[in-house]
């Protein structure tokens, strides 16, 4: 196997056994430059793109009709592919994908058999198949592949294959287009969310007089300046106290602030191939905004342990995922109201949302022997997302159940519109562990390029030199 193959393989296994081992009561040092936890670019599980109850998140309510109501009717595409098999190269088991296989034989009484390929292989494996003439139908598509496959000609463009305009592909048809390469579509996102949300306990911001976060972005005044002015009320470290305004891993941090000022820690040209955007201002605030937590405000609490340390309330505030409400105590205090949730908020009023995003991709790699099989595969995995469809009608009043309310849904929905899709993590972790460890606080933006900078760009060499083909082979 190539070098480099063995090297980006090295890096994820490393990283993976660093998670498997990290004490999770231990303070995490502003000034630590180890690199985030795996979860930041990990692969996704079959459950990353819904929330805590399975409804999937992001979708906009659908187009009006001629006669100005609101038209929900989700059509499903016909293909003759009754009684066919699908293979779905992925790194989830046939029964992590257990859902998705019952729903392909519900919609088109076909079957759906997933071969098990590991994240850190996805590459290798593919490249050998289409070579070899036995392609998968269908391959999950990991991050950086979203470049390397079209770039290395391991797949089809599908952007005749599908109707954009149509109730169950309009809502993530922005999101699609941004993902072209060279003018084509090879990747096609079936679902969005939000990344991370701030969650906030009631109970303490009852108790210091502060105002609701989400009434504050009814009224447009949800920013970045009023997160942290609350931060900093909440925060009493005097004497020992230990409350903090905030907890969050820095990647998170970083990820979030990044979206907000719509930057991004890499560019493309138009050949194709990634650059830095370290000369970028913006990017600069960013470090420089999450240094200022860290240091001159002193508001983000120290521990790793993040959930339980809101939850203990040691933090009043805690950057994370929807997917926390899935377990205790979050499930508990979110059925009895004592937290909320709100979107990160925007950079100033002045600004628009503009929140991180995950997203669920998959491909059709080149020699697929059958397209119409193929495409019924990623119909079927993005059907019951859209607003309107029997399975998103199910899975809300689970959502209800688990104590959310209808307006907690209406402003997911909001923030979902105002997804970001930051491509530095559509490439390998040897240039993101590098980049946003910039984010630890320690030092400052200046200080942070210093020492990062090199390691950024020779990442990145390696990375357009496979997009280009170079030092290839499957030995």
């Amino acid at each position: 196997m190539k070098k480099l193959a063995f090297l980006l393989t090295l890096v994820l296994l490393l990283a993976l056994l660093g998670a498997c081992f990290t004490d999770p009561d231990a303070p995490a040092s502003p000034s630590q430059s180890a690199s985030p936890s795996p979860s930041a670019s990990a692969p996704p599980s079959p459950n990353e793109s819904a929330n805590a109850t399975g409804e999937p998140t992001g979708d906009p309510d659908p187009s009006d009709s001629a006669e100005g109501e609101p038209d929900t009717t989700v059509v499903l595409p016909e293909y003759d592919v009754a009684g066919k098999t699908a293979r779905v190269m992925s790194w989830w088991s046939q029964e992590d994908g257990t859902g998705n296989v019952e729903k392909f034989e519900d919609l088109y009484g076909a079957h759906i058999q997933f071969d098990q390929v590991a994240w850190n292989q996805m590459a290798d494996q593919l490249a050998s198949e289409v070579m070899s003439g036995i392609p998968p139908d269908v391959v999950m598509m990991n991050t950086f592949g979203t470049y390397v496959y079209p770039a290395r000609g391991f797949l089809q463009p599908l952007e005749d294959q599908i109707d954009f305009d149509s109730n169950l592909w309009k809502p993530v048809k922005d999101f699609n287009l941004q993902l072209k390469f060279e003018g084509s579509l090879y990747t096609i996102v079936t679902a969005t969310t939000v990344g991370y949300y701030v969650w906030y306990n009631k109970d303490k911001f009852e108790a210091f007089g502060l105002e609701d976060p989400l009434d504050l972005y009814d009224r447009g005044e949800w920013t970045y300046a009023k997160l942290l002015e609350y931060a900093i009320e909440l925060t009493d470290t005097a004497d020992g106290a230990g409350k903090y305004g905030i907890t969050a891993p820095y990647y998170l941090l970083g990820e979030c602030v990044l979206a907000s000022l719509k930057t991004d820690l890499v560019t493309i040209g138009s050949d194709g191939l990634f650059a830095h955007n370290l000369d970028d201002p913006k990017l600069a605030l960013s470090v420089e905004t999450v240094y200022d937590l860290y240091n001159r405000y002193n508001v983000v609490h120290p521990s790793v342990n993040y959930s339980q340390t809101f939850a203990r309330g040691n933090a009043a505030m805690l950057l994370e995922g929807l997917w926390l409400a899935n377990s205790e105590p979050m499930a508990s205090m979110l059925k009895n109201g004592t937290i909320g949730c709100v979107m990160w908020p925007r950079w100033d009023e002045g600004s628009d949302d503009s929140q991180w995003a995950i997203f669920n991709g998959l491909g059709v790699p080149k020699g697929a022997k059958d397209l119409d099989l193929s495409m019924a595969v990623i119909s079927s995995f993005r059907y019951g997302y859209p607003r309107g469809s029997e399975q998103w009608t199910a899975s809300r009043e689970k959502t209800y159940a688990a104590g959310w309310t209808e307006r907690d849904l209406e402003h997911r929905t909001i923030a979902g519109r105002a997804i970001f899709p930051s491509k530095y993590r559509l490439i390998p972790d040897a240039f993101y562990n590098n980049a946003i460890v910039m984010y630890t606080g320690g030092e400052s933006f200046a200080e942070q390029r210093a020492m990062r900078e090199p390691l950024m760009q020779k990442a990145l060499d390696e990375f357009n030199a496979m997009m280009r083909g170079e030092e290839w082979n499957l030995d």
